[in-house]
């Protein structure tokens, strides 16, 4: 079977090659296969790092705080139903926020 540099989510698991560290996207165990996909998909590109560092550093914690500490029921169950949803393996930057323990 050929071996090909760039990564191919269809076959290969980008978990093993790609980890988050804050919103920076870096080669796991510096995987030369995870380099060269992170350099040539752009990610870590300044708009897409800002857009992982608002997921991380405020929307998450936002709900997160609302879902613990909201007198409003209908509020914090509304965090609650939302944290379950971006905290899921299909949850919008997924990797970045499993890498950066907020769910396993």
């Amino acid at each position: 079977m050929e071996s090909y540099l760039f990564l191919n989510p269809y076959v290969d698991d980008p978990n093993d090659y790609i980890v988050f560290h804050g919103e920076v996207a870096v080669p796991k165990n510096d995987s030369i296969r995870g380099e060269i996909s992170i350099e040539y998909l752009g990610l870590n590109r300044q708009k897409l790092r800002g857009k992982r560092f608002e997921w991380l550093k405020v929307i998450i914690p936002s709900l997160m705080y609302t879902a613990a500490n909201s007198d409003d029921e209908d509020l914090k169950s509304d965090a609650e139903d939302l944290l379950a949803n971006f905290l899921s393996p299909s949850g919008p930057y997924a990797a970045m926020l499993r890498d950066n323990g907020l769910w396993k």
